[in-house]
């Protein structure tokens, strides 16, 4: 596997016949057309096919992966044109191995909300775990039809879906997180009630665990709040149900936005730990990437001297930042789909910031210069190889309908993903 940087004035067909690889597979795994003008130092996922099969009449896909010893899903990762669907038309190629096989094995947690369902397709292919969005703590996790198939679709995929609770509602702030998680883990009563309703939609809904979100904890909530954890994995375990818990990112340089989770102690009682990693930045910080990877690599590094490795996940984020640089404030996050259009639309040229290991581009817009950080197939490659120098168990990819098909494709040349389910 390889990553090429785009020149001036590339077209995706002259890159193909530079590299001596099939133009269709570049289109493939890039979401590119053959005669597309690539934007000056675009990374374009490079990913040579071994041994590939044409579709004949009379094939379908799940005779072929009986017949050439594949899994569904494997046939999934490396077609992303099939979109996680079966169907298959003759004349088709296939790919059916790459000229890299992955060699370590890794989990993937995926975190959807309701409106991103409709592409479960073809993303269940690359994960173990789907944690499909349910609520604050004071919510009933009632399942929609939709979320219900979205359950079904999962599990027919030997993905597991885990019912996502978060610390407060949709419109609660910080200070209304930390009051409501404070009542509640100060009121056995109120716990058990939570308990209960979690187990109830457990059993109703088809969910295989839990996905739990408590931040903004403060100091003082530290020894209930592991003890919290402690009591529920035990609660879920009784139902067969797992307990993974997010952790709010740190490390020997920074201090956490929830004082309250004590690394060594919810690395001991959860069954495995999210780093949040989705912005590693402090307000005022300036224009900067909201994921570089020295700060990611000294959180990993954090994390892993107080939880074994083989509990930990890494969260990646897919959004980019982008920057007006003549007003302070907050920058916006737009979606990769979002951030190669605004980078074609201006003819901006595309750097690499060897220090965060992130593609950035600046450009002027109305009159106002600008910077736009964003991720790609090169700096998803980063992050990989530093999650498999750390041998974590392992990564969290958010928000899942961020991630193209290159991105996904470098995941799975990487790692073989585990399943939750026998397949």
């Amino acid at each position: 596997m390889k990553i090429y940087r785009a020149t001036a004035h590339d077209c995706l067909r002259d890159v193909a016949r530079t590299l001596g690889i099939s133009p269709l597979r570049l289109c493939e795994i890039n979401r590119h057309a053959p005669d597309d003008i690539l934007c000056e130092g675009e990374a374009i996922a490079v990913l040579p096919a071994a041994a590939t099969y044409i579709v004949k009449s009379g094939d379908d896909l799940r005779g072929l992966s009986r017949r050439f010893h594949l899994p569904l899903y494997r046939l999934y990762q490396q077609n992303p044109a099939l979109g996680g669907r079966e169907e298959i038309y003759p004349g088709q190629t296939l790919t059916l191995s790459l000229t890299d096989q992955p060699e370590n094995a890794i989990s993937v947690v995926g975190f959807s909300s309701p409106g991103d369902l409709g592409e479960l397709p073809r993303l269940l292919p690359y994960l173990t775990y789907l944690v499909l969005c349910g609520g604050g703590i004071d919510g009933e996790y009632d399942c929609t039809a939709e979320t219900k198939q979205a359950i079904r679709q999962a599990r027919a995929a030997s993905v597991m879906p885990l019912l996502g609770i978060s610390g407060s509602g949709e419109r609660d702030g910080e200070a209304e997180e930390r009051e409501k998680l404070t009542a509640l883990l100060s009121d056995p009563k109120k716990c058990e009630a939570f308990a209960g309703r979690l187990t109830a939609a457990l059993g109703h809904g088809g969910y295989g665990g839990v996905y739990l979100d408590f931040s903004f904890l403060p100091p003082e909530a530290e020894e209930a709040y592991t003890a919290f954890v402690i009591w529920l994995r035990r609660r879920l375990r009784s139902v067969g149900a797992i307990l993974l818990v997010g952790l709010c990112p740190r490390s020997e340089k920074s201090v956490s936005l929830s004082p309250g989770q004590n690394y060594e102690k919810i690395g001991r009682a959860a069954g495995g730990v999210l780093l949040e990693t989705y912005d590693l930045l402090s307000p005022g910080e300036g224009a900067a990437p909201a994921c570089p990877i020295d700060r990611l690599s000294d959180c990993l590094e954090y994390a892993c001297a107080r939880i074994r490795p083989s509990k930990i996940f890494l969260g990646l984020p897919f959004c980019g930042s982008c920057y007006t640089l003549s007003v302070p404030g907050n920058p916006i996050h737009p979606e990769p789909e979002e951030c190669r259009r605004m980078i074609a639309e201006h003819g901006a040229k595309i750097a690499f910031d060897p220090l965060a290991q992130v593609p950035y581009a600046a450009f002027s817009e109305n009159g106002l210069e600008k910077i736009l950080y964003y991720e790609d197939a090169e700096s998803l490659l980063e992050k990989l190889i530093l999650a498999a120098r750390h041998r974590i168990a392992g990564i969290g990819l958010y928000p899942l309908t961020s991630c193209d098909p290159a991105m996904l494709s470098m995941l799975s040349a990487v790692f073989r993903i585990v399943k939750a389910y026998g397949c």
